[in-house]
């Protein structure tokens, strides 16, 4: 039979078949992997952009209750003490302490609005580590598919 070749080690080199499976079986394990590791993140991500949005939206809420509560009582007060220390009109110092407090407000919502837009970026981690693990697997799927069953 001196037509037949041999091979030289035959039992240290797997079938196609078998070698497809086991790469298969790594890339599942790696895509596996990812898939908890990009969770995790993700779960962290949330966890700090619920705590930025708490301290906004309790920013936002004090400023409410301070401009609703001192109108009808700390600004009067305020505005009668600053016309008798002035000698304006009654009316023009109370004007002039409610302009401040509204500013006052206005400037604190603000500051909440402010720390919202701030948090927009939260996810960004988690997104772009996805984009990272989608190229890294695609890479890796190209490599296989270049690769030798041999190999």
């Amino acid at each position: 039979m001196d037509h037949q070749a041999t091979l030289d080690h035959p039992a240290k080199r797997d079938s196609s078949a078998q070698a497809v499976l086991k790469n298969l079986a790594h890339i599942a394990h790696d895509v596996m992997t990812l898939a908890g590791l990009q969770f995790r993140l993700f779960v962290t991500d949330m966890q700090e952009l619920r705590k930025g949005v708490v301290v906004a939206m309790t920013t936002c809420i004090v400023a409410l209750v301070l401009a609703l509560a001192a109108l009808p009582t700390a600004l009067i007060g305020a505005g009668l003490a600053l016309s008798y220390a002035t000698e304006l009109p009654a009316f023009a110092g109370m004007l002039i302490v409610s302009l401040i407090a509204f500013i006052l407000a206005a400037s604190l919502v603000g500051l909440g609005i402010y720390q919202l837009k701030r948090k927009e970026g939260a996810l960004e981690r988690s997104r772009s580590e996805l984009h990272r693990n989608l190229a890294a697997m695609r890479q890796a799927l190209a490599s296989y598919a270049k690769r030798d069953a041999w190999d």
